[in-house]
């Protein structure tokens, strides 16, 4: 959240605990003139109760905006987040993994535009990048063991297996929204919304066992309009929305809502509303899930 205050409000943070675990944060956020800011970072890391469970997250962000005269701002947001974690397996039932371990590197940056244009009309517009490096390693192969747990004993062997795979992600989005806003006593209060936006994933998927390689991109265009109605009793909604992408295709996704107000509050019985909402969802794959190369999690296109 970015400051309103001209003196700098300045907050931090230092505790600590079992299995050697220490947490830090530290903020200043404030105002000057037409800007507006605030930055912030965090440290947590922990050595948690079993071999190879450590877990270690460095995360920093600024968020720092600006006013353009008196109807429209300017804002911008990065945050970085470094964090690298054990992977030590099913310990209960055995010995742990001592040398697996998983750590990504994600970093995200963004601007918005919003303007008042008119009494009635406002608009947004929006881009940002974000970049992602993840490894999952295990480059040593224990030994067999069974699983034992609470005096039973497995009838088989468990086997380690070793991988070592690098995925790099950038994930670039703009939108744009403008919103319409109109009011008479008669006709109710209207509210158009139009949405535009363009998602591209681009993404390199090493499997460095094998040599492997996977370049994959991705884009996707959407669209949406939707009416509120508010009158007197009676609110409505209603909306669609239009995907466009390359793995699965256009789709179209209706949705609509209605609400009636059937008694209004009063000292004894507090307000009734009947409500009703219908509509259509999709969700695409993640990247990894259409691409990895992994003999262990094959992407499936």
């Amino acid at each position: 959240v970015a400051g309103t205050s001209q003196r700098p409000s300045v907050t931090a943070q230092l505790d600590g605990g079992s299995y050697g675990t220490g947490h830090a944060t530290a903020s200043v956020s404030g105002a000057t003139g037409r800007v507006d800011y605030a930055l912030g970072a965090a440290r947590l890391s922990t050595d948690n109760r079993v071999p190879n469970g450590g877990f270690e997250n460095t995360t920093v962000s600024a968020n720092v905006g600006t006013s353009l005269g008196s109807t429209a701002t300017l804002r911008g947001i990065v945050r970085g987040e470094l964090g690298r974690t054990g992977t030590p397996g099913q310990t209960a039932y055995g010995r742990p993994d001592l040398d697996a371990f998983y750590e990504h590197h994600d970093v995200l940056g963004g601007a918005t535009f919003e303007q008042q244009v008119s009494r009635s009309f406002r608009q947004r517009a929006t881009y940002s990048l974000s970049s992602s490096r993840q490894a999952s390693t295990n480059l040593t192969e224990d030994a067999p063991y069974t699983p034992t747990y609470q005096g039973r004993t497995a009838p088989f062997e468990f086997y380690d297996f070793t991988f070592d795979s690098r995925t790099t992600l950038r994930r670039h989005y703009a939108s744009y929204q403008g919103d319409w806003h109109a009011a008479t006593a008669a006709a109710g209060d209207h509210r158009l919304t139009v949405v535009a936006d363009w998602t591209g994933e681009r993404a390199r998927l090493d499997n460095r066992m094998s040599g492997d390689q996977v370049q994959a991109s991705r884009d996707n265009v959407g669209a949406a309009l939707q009416h509120q109605w508010l009158w007197r009793r009676v609110s409505t909604t209603a909306g669609a929305r239009v995907e466009h992408n390359e793995n699965f295709g256009t789709a179209v996704v209706p949705r609509g809502s209605a609400s009636v107000v059937l008694h209004r509050g009063t000292a004894a019985l507090g307000e009734t509303r009947l409500r009703a909402a219908a509509g259509l969802g999709i969700k695409e794959p993640t990247v990894l899930q259409t691409f990895s190369t992994s003999p262990y999690f094959r992407g499936n296109p």
